[in-house]
């Protein structure tokens, strides 16, 4: 977890009741959190998703690895990049996205 992909920091990580989150941002980049009245660019690159998501739901196995704009993203504005396989935690989910 705290070994961030090529060419990203760890931002934030959060230890949940029921997740585990990671978040890392692109390096050279300031920290930012939504605000309001902000459009979500539909150009998906690293140039506008400058957040990388990892995240294990506790217990269950599965995780999920996503980009997003900004901090505490909605699952609405995530876009998966990695497909970890079933039964996956967050340390192998986190070694797919920094392949």
């Amino acid at each position: 977890m705290f070994d961030p992909s090529v060419g990203f920091v760890l931002d934030r990580y959060y230890l949940e009741e029921r997740e585990h989150i990671v978040c890392y941002r692109k390096e050279g980049t300031e920290s930012e959190i939504e605000m309001s009245g902000r459009r979500l660019d539909t150009e998906l690159s690293l140039e506008t998703r400058k957040y990388l998501y990892g995240e294990a739901w506790r217990g269950s196995g599965n995780s999920t690895v996503s980009l997003a704009p900004w901090l505490r993203a909605h699952d609405h504005e995530r876009h998966e990049v990695v497909a970890p396989p079933e039964e996956c935690g967050l340390a192998i989910a986190l070694k797919l996205a920094r392949e």
